[in-house]
C-alpha cells in the first residue's frame, strides 16, 4: 500500500511505480501537479483514478499490461501529452475525447508483450498530426483506415502480430517513414509504393504467407 503523504511530494516531476501489485493508488497523488512522467504500468488496477486527469503537465503516461476494458473521456485532458502507453490491455475501442491529445508524438496500442483486441487503429488518432510513432503489436487490426495517410510525420510503425492481409497504396505519402514492422500477418502480395519510402531502414516481413 502506497502512503498518503506521497502526495506531500510536490515538486516531484518523475513517478515509476511499475511492476509491482497495486490495486488501487491514493487520492493524495492528484496533489503532484507538477508530474510530467508516470509509469503504472503492470499492476493491477481494474480502473484509472480520476486525479490522474488533473496532471496536466504529464508529458509521458505508461498505464499498459492491466485488465482495462475502457479508458475515461477526462484522459482527453492531458492535452501536453507526448508519450501515452496503453498496451497489454482489453480495448476495444478508444474514447473519443483522445483526438484532443494533439501533441502526442508516439501512442502504443501494442508491444511485443500484448496488445488490445482491436479491429482497426480507432479513429480519433487521426486528429494526432504529431505522430512519429505508433505501437500496433499484437492488436488483432484487420485493416488500415485510409486517413493514416494523414499523419506524414510518422517514422515508425509497428504492425507486428495482427490479421492484416494488404497494405494500402498510399503507403509511399508517409515519407518520413524509416521502420515498418508488418511480421506475423496475411500479406500475399506488397504494393509497388512501398519502394518509394527512401527513407525507410528497417523492414520486417518475416512470417508472412508471400507469394514467391
Amino acid at each position: 500500500t502506497l502512503p498518503d503523504s506521497l502526495g506531500q511530494l510536490t515538486q516531484l516531476q518523475s513517478l515509476d511505480l511499475s511492476y509491482n501489485k497495486i490495486t488501487t493508488l491514493p487520492d493524495s497523488l492528484g496533489q503532484l501537479t507538477q508530474l510530467q512522467t508516470l509509469n503504472i504500468r503492470n499492476n493491477q488496477l481494474t480502473i484509472l483514478p480520476e486525479w490522474i486527469g488533473r496532471l496536466t503537465q504529464l508529458l509521458k503516461l505508461r498505464i499498459s499490461d492491466h485488465q482495462f476494458t475502457v479508458l475515461p473521456q477526462w484522459l482527453g485532458n492531458l492535452t501536453q501529452l507526448q508519450l501515452l502507453n496503453i498496451s497489454g490491455n482489453l480495448l476495444t475501442d478508444l474514447p473519443k475525447s483522445l483526438a484532443k491529445l494533439i501533441n502526442l508524438k508516439e501512442l502504443y496500442l501494442g508491444e511485443r508483450s500484448g496488445g488490445n483486441p482491436l479491429i482497426s487503429i480507432p479513429d480519433c488518432v487521426r486528429q494526432m498530426k504529431k505522430l512519429e510513432v505508433i505501437g500496433a503489436h499484437k492488436c488483432e487490426l484487420k485493416i488500415l483506415p485510409d486517413w493514416l495517410n494523414e499523419l506524414t510525420e510518422l517514422k515508425t510503425l509497428w504492425l507486428h502480430n495482427n490479421h492484416l492481409t494488404e497494405l494500402p497504396n498510399f503507403l509511399d505519402s508517409l515519407a518520413h517513414l524509416s521502420q515498418l514492422e508488418l511480421d506475423k500477418n496475411q500479406f500475399v502480395d506488397l504494393p509497388s509504393s512501398l519502394a518509394q519510402l527512401e527513407h525507410l531502414e528497417t523492414l520486417n516481413l518475416k512470417d508472412n504467407p508471400l507469394n514467391p
